[in-house]
């Protein structure tokens, strides 16, 4: 009876470990994944490079563990095929890497995401909120020497002229600069207590321009914590201007625009009070033209309606610059979305659903491991009676004969 009780012990310790083996191969092997192979690079040990030589971090001084690593295709865009919603993928692979970083007192966490290969997003968790006498101009240092080391890191060339801006801005105490190509804006957060703004007490944002027109979000940005840390990093460069050219006016713009105003106001008896267009750059975001990262002109013309109705207050219409195709049309109001229109949806990418069989995996684990605990205990407590006294193991015929089965035994 005892030894049945052994059996299943064993039998629980071995399926324990089995599980246990798997998570940490699947999501903690710093090893190459077929799409890392098919880029020829190693993101858990680019990460590692990337946190010692950008960040500063020595890690010799910590203990260093993988926790997640995954790369894919996300979802850009949603379509009805023959009924059915169809995610399209994009056509540049994600990585995405996660490392905890700990030496007993101090304990971060940090997190990269790299693009065909090349970083795009970097940010460090933690507590940043110590004391500490660094002043804003300490900090911009700190962001310059990091921006040197990820020039040397990528080894492009192009940050060049963003480390010229930066110095400049810390030799004439300058807190923005704005050029025919860049603009350059220094912010920085004072004596703040706040998680968050401890975390990014300095930041240094550039926006690219193209022939005086600002190109969409922030070209590069970095941020230094309170007490000196590079938190965070982001960096796409890797968007690219795909044309310049201009095949319609102003004048044809709104023309070609107007007539899905005039539609929706003709529908709920409104009527057109004003009307703009502005010339602008945006991103291919679902990828219709070929890539997310082409960058195009556009035109944006909004209708203003004489009054609001169920919060509607105008209809915007977007159209690409250079070929004249209407990709964007909608009324504007409080819950509107302005900027692209594509269609959005929650979707469960593959990290996510990494992330909940990593949980699955852990509850199962926990679980098992209680039940052997239970089992090991009732064990113990079994073989004692049985070498005490034979007639104290009488309540076990209740269940079969089974030690095992005692388990659920009235005693």
């Amino acid at each position: 009876m005892y030894k049945t009780c052994r059996v299943v012990c064993y039998v629980l310790v071995a399926l324990i470990a089995t599980l246990l083996l798997n998570s940490l191969v699947v999501y903690a092997t710093p090893s190459y994944s077929a799409e890392d192979k098919a880029l020829k690079f190693n993101s858990a040990e680019e990460t590692l490079k990337f946190l010692r030589s950008v960040v500063g971090i020595d890690l010799e001084r910590y203990n260093v563990t993988l926790l997640r690593l995954s790369t894919y295709r996300p979802p850009i865009a949603l379509s009805y095929e023959d009924g059915r919603l169809v995610e399209h993928p994009s056509r540049h692979y994600e990585t995405l890497v996660k490392f905890l970083i700990s030496d007993g007192a101090a304990r971060f966490e940090a997190y990269v995401t790299f693009v065909d290969g090349r970083v795009q997003y970097y940010r460090l968790e933690g507590d940043f909120c110590g004391e500490s006498a660094l002043n804003l101009w300490d900090h911009l240092t700190i962001a310059l020497k990091a921006l040197k080391e990820y020039q040397e890191f990528t080894g492009l060339s192009h940050y060049t002229r963003l480390i010229d801006l930066l110095s400049r801005a810390i030799e004439t105490k300058q807190l923005m600069i704005e050029e025919e190509d860049y603009i350059l804006n220094i912010t920085h957060v004072e004596n703040s207590r706040l998680p968050y703004n401890c975390k990014r007490s300095t930041e240094v944002v550039y926006i690219a321009k193209v022939k005086g027109y600002k190109l969409p979000g922030d070209y590069f940005a970095i941020s230094v914590s309170r007490n000196g840390f590079v938190t965070g990093l982001s960096d796409t460069s890797m968007y690219y201007v795909a044309t310049m050219e201009l095949r319609i006016s102003e004048e044809e713009a709104i023309r070609v625009a107007l007539p899905y105003a005039e539609e929706y106001a003709r529908r709920y008896g409104l009527k057109i009070a004003s009307m703009k267009a502005e010339l602008m750059f945006g991103r291919d975001l679902d990828g219709r033209r070929g890539d997310e990262f082409a960058i195009y002109p556009k035109w944006t013309v909004l209708f203003i309606f004489d009054r609001v109705v169920n919060g509607v207050f105008g209809y915007a219409v977007s159209i690409w610059a250079d070929t004249g195709e209407v990709f964007y049309h909608a009324p504007q109001g409080v819950r509107s979305c302005w900027s692209h229109g594509g269609q959005h949806a929650e979707i469960n990418s593959e990290s996510e659903v990494g992330n909940r069989l990593w949980l699955l995996t852990t509850s199962i684990v926990v679980a098992l491991s209680t039940l052997l605990l239970a089992i090991y205990v009732k064990c113990r407590k079994t073989k004692r009676r049985t070498m005490n006294a034979y007639s104290k193991i009488r309540s076990c015929t209740c269940c079969s004969q089974s030690c095992f089965y005692s388990l659920f035994c009235h005693q």
